[in-house]
Formats: structure tokens, C-alpha cells, sequence
């Protein structure tokens, strides 16, 4: 039987990955985020990512088994202490997040004193999209971390499922790998990665989303049950992050 174009493409990289790079963009990206994603993880201050202080409260409830969200819920008072703690020192322009300074936000503990904090726009969120930075939060927990470490585990559990879900995207993928490419090695695709937002979720889902059409339409095949249940699986839980992105499969 005849090869196909992406079989061609899958078995030339294995021969020269160098002289077929289309077929190897999975590696590249592999290699090139992960210490990015660490690197950003670890030194990027406290919730200085995009709404981090919600989304880590929100992924809190989610470890401490609170599924549903409303305006907002009871967390850790150790929370509401580092986010202080970190917008009173460095939003002033001349205050940087010096060693000192970091070394203050890493004594800030677990109080086990629970307070209700506000945050509605977060709180309603799907708790699919907080399950690995749950995760982060539950081992930190366990072994006596602080606040400030435990959100980089958090967002380092975030970022590694994140970068596998987006290899096999990539992989996987056929017509409009480079752009994919190009979008994921993004600063603030990378930088979403690094912290404890759903965005890192969504972000990989939808590229996973995309990666099977786009290798559908390539090789001009129906897609099988199977695939038909895990893209329907995808949607419903971009969906679940993002309500109004519903009304976006339509377009199918």
C-alpha cells in the first residue's frame, strides 16, 4: 500500500530529525519549554500572574474537596497574608522582589485559620481545569511547605501537564503545526504555563482539540467514534472553563 504524507513525514524524522523539522517541532518544544516553564515558576513573584490570587484560591477549594464555586468561599488565611504581603512591597515602583524580600514571603504558612474571601469572577469556574494545581497544593501540604512554595508546585504541576498535552498536540498535529508551534512558545503562552491559572488547561486542550481536526482534515478520513468521543470530551471541558466558548463549535 502507498505511504501516507504524514507517514513519510513521521519516518523522516526518525532518519534526520535536523533535515525534517516540521516532524520534530514536538521535541523542540518539549525541550525548549520545560526549563522555561520552571524557570518562570520559581521566579516569578507570588500572584503576579494574571488573576493568580483567585485562581489559586480557587484551585484550594478544589484540594479541599469544594467542587461548586459561587462568589467566592473559605480558604487559608495564609493566602490572604502572602497576596499582602507581595502587594504592598512590590506595586510601588521602587521595591523590587529582592532575595530579602522573597525570603519573607517563603515564612508565610499554612495557618489552618479559614477566612472567607471574595473572588466571583473565578470561584464559578469548572474544577477541570484546577485538578493539577490541586494537586501541587496537596503535596506542598504534605510536606510542610509554605504558601509561597506550594504555589510553585502548584504551578509547576499546571505547567508540566500543560507542556505534555501540548508535545502530543504538536505531535499529532498535521496542517498548521508551525503556527501551533509558534502560538505555544509564546511569552505569555508560557507564562500562563508557569502559574496557577486554568488558562494552562485550556490552552492545551484546545490545542489538542485542534491537532485532531487539523489531522482529519489532512488525510481526508472520517474520524472514528473513538476520536469523535475524546474531541466532544474536549470541547465539554473548554467549554466548562469558558462558557461562552461554546457557542464557538458551532462553527463545526
Amino acid at each position: 500500500m502507498p505511504q501516507s504524507k504524514s507517514d513519510s513525514v513521521d519516518k523522516g524524522f526518525w532518519k534526520n530529525p535536523i533535515r525534517c523539522p516540521a516532524a520534530s517541532l514536538h521535541l523542540y518544544f518539549l525541550f525548549l519549554s520545560i526549563p522555561l516553564v520552571i524557570f518562570l515558576s520559581v521566579w516569578t513573584p507570588p500572584f503576579l500572574s494574571p488573576d493568580e490570587p483567585g485562581h489559586f484560591a480557587r484551585a484550594y477549594q478544589i484540594a479541599g474537596g469544594k467542587i461548586l464555586g459561587s462568589d467566592g468561599g473559605y480558604i487559608d488565611e495564609g493566602i490572604l497574608r502572602l497576596w499582602n504581603y507581595i502587594s504592598e512591597g512590590h506595586f510601588p515602583p521602587q521595591v523590587h522582589y529582592s532575595p530579602e524580600y522573597r525570603a519573607g514571603a517563603e515564612e508565610i504558612p499554612w495557618t489552618g485559620n479559614r477566612v472567607f474571601y471574595e473572588f466571583p469572577n473565578i470561584a464559578q469556574y469548572s474544577p477541570t481545569g484546577y485538578l493539577p494545581q490541586a494537586l501541587g497544593i496537596m503535596l506542598g501540604k504534605s510536606v510542610g511547605a509554605g504558601v509561597a512554595r506550594t504555589l510553585i508546585l502548584a504551578r509547576l504541576f499546571n505547567g508540566m501537564m500543560a507542556i505534555l498535552v501540548c508535545t502530543f498536540a504538536l505531535f499529532w498535529c498535521r496542517a498548521g503545526k508551525v503556527f501551533m508551534f509558534s502560538v505555544l512558545l509564546l511569552p505569555m503562552t508560557l507564562c500562563l504555563f508557569a502559574s496557577a491559572s486554568q488558562d494552562a488547561s485550556l490552552i492545551a486542550f484546545t490545542s489538542l482539540a485542534f491537532s485532531l481536526i487539523s489531522r482529519q482534515l489532512t488525510e481526508g478520513s472520517a474520524l472514528s467514534r473513538g476520536k469523535i468521543i475524546v474531541l466532544l470530551v474536549l470541547f465539554l471541558v473548554i467549554s466548562l472553563g469558558r462558557p461562552p466558548y461554546a457557542a464557538l463549535t458551532l462553527v463545526l
